[in-house]
């Protein structure tokens, strides 16, 4: 089916376009962007029925790509699957999400990173792309095969854990730049950052282990060194403090190839919530920080020290999370709420323009993962990639509602304005209430 979005606001930064038009969606490609020519939609028309969606109001944004998710399939379905995984994204306003590879067994096989392909196709969902293993079964003790992982479809390369062996690391790069890719590192010293939430007075007060922020700096600083080294792309999955913010500026004033992503609950959640609650939805990695590095996050991204938002989706099982703070696993489920809780701070608490907004969320990381033009774009000739977003509505999180398997999720209960209406993937509408196929 074809689609035609009518008298929306376009926004996509790719193509530096900020107006009202049209978009027209035919075979899964958009066709045109803009300015809808009686042509285009008489060709369309040939062989697809037309679906028309009144876009007044509301922005009309590639589908975001989210570079940072965890869909625990194979090894831990009962948390995720690549299924649920990808129609909660969907109904996040995200149509293309990488995943990592900390399953059971790893993806760190051609077979591996074939499956997540498979199982994406079914899924009926977001387009789901493998993160593979940089070393086998993630143990940081030998690199895994990079060129075939890459020819088998990985966009990245990950342990999804911090690399204790610096000269692991400084291989991995050299060898995933011959295949032109990325290298996500987790920016957590393995030594220093074991506690079970940042460093400081308040975790002395709650009476909790502390994971310092100098833990999360010095991985930065290794990394833009073995960056310069070895010439890679050194990618920062997610930061979370001040330190990490200034070491990731001197790296890109260097014009080393460094890159980073902050989660939005990073950006709206400090760690006084875990003193005053001692709720293990707010035990997360990276930790709640303090509000001053909130602050940092938010001036690096202004000043485009940051490059893209991520969801950091790490979904539990309810059960798992119903214990003592201690003892319960790191994660929450974030797919869901991510892009509007990045309106919510960014756009109407910051005052940041949409444009910068989106830019973080689709085009930049679709370049990272080296989707530049086929994804993070309204360009014809893209993928038919779209999230149609109510830029003012107020809704409440409820995550008993969630899509996802896990219902786990930080920010539970908050009022967000902002909400996605519609998600296009490849031309396939999804609806907001119901993140159904239409």
């Amino acid at each position: 089916m074809a689609v035609l979005i009518k008298k929306g606001r376009i926004v996509d930064p790719a193509q530096k376009l900020d107006a009202e038009g049209d978009v027209l969606i035919a075979g899964g490609k958009v066709i045109a962007c803009g300015k809808v020519g009686k042509e285009a939609l008489k060709d369309a028309l040939r062989d697809e029925e037309l679906r028309e969606i009144d876009a007044h109001g509301l922005i009309v944004s590639p589908g975001w790509v989210d570079m940072h998710a965890h869909l625990r399939e194979p090894g831990d379905e009962q948390a995720e699957t690549i299924r649920s995984g990808a129609r909660a994204a969907a109904r996040g306003g995200f149509t293309t999400v990488a995943c990592l590879p900390d399953t059971n067994p790893p993806i760190d096989s051609e077979s591996g990173a074939e499956y997540v392909r498979l199982q994406s196709e079914r899924a009926d969902g977001a387009d789901v792309f493998p993160i593979c293993a940089l070393t086998k079964g993630c143990k940081g003790e030998s690199l895994a095969e990079l060129g075939q992982l890459s020819k088998a479809g990985a966009v990245a390369f990950s342990d999804t854990r911090p690399m204790e062996r610096t000269d692991l690391l400084l291989k991995g790069l050299k060898y995933a730049s011959m295949f032109d890719r990325i290298v996500s590192d987790i920016p957590r010293d393995p030594f220093l950052g074991r506690g079970v939430m940042n460093s400081g007075a308040v975790a002395t007060l709650a009476g909790l282990s502390g994971s310092p922020a100098v833990a999360e700096e010095l991985a930065v600083v290794r990394g833009c060194l073995l960056a310069r080294e070895s010439g890679g792309a050194w990618h920062a999955a997610h930061i979370s403090t001040a330190g990490a913010v200034r070491q990731m500026a001197h790296g890109k004033q260097e014009k080393l190839r460094v890159s980073c992503a902050v989660s939005p609950v990073n950006l709206l959640l400090t760690d006084e919530e875990i003193r005053e609650r001692y709720d293990t939805r707010y035990k997360l990695r990276p930790p709640l920080r303090s509000q001053s590095d909130i602050e940092a996050l938010l001036k690096g991204i202004e000043s485009g020290i940051v490059d893209c938002i991520v969801s950091a989706h790490a979904p539990v099982s309810d059960e798992r999370k119903d214990m003592e703070f201690d003892l319960a696993p790191f994660g929450g489920s974030t797919i869901e709420i991510a892009l509007a809780a990045t309106l919510e701070v960014l756009v109407h608490q910051r005052g940041m323009s949409i444009s910068r907004v989106i830019e973080l969320g689709s085009a930049r990381p679709a370049e990272l993962l080296r989707m530049k033009g086929r994804k993070g774009t309204l360009a014809p000739g893209a993928d038919g990639d779209v999230a149609l977003i109510d830029p003012k509505k107020k809704w409440k999180v409820d995550s008993s509602a969630f899509i996802s398997k896990s219902h786990v999720c930080p920010i539970d209960g908050a009022t967000l304005r902002g909400q996605v209406a519609y998600t296009i993937v490849r031309g396939n509408v999804f609806e907001m209430e119901t993140a159904v196929t239409r």
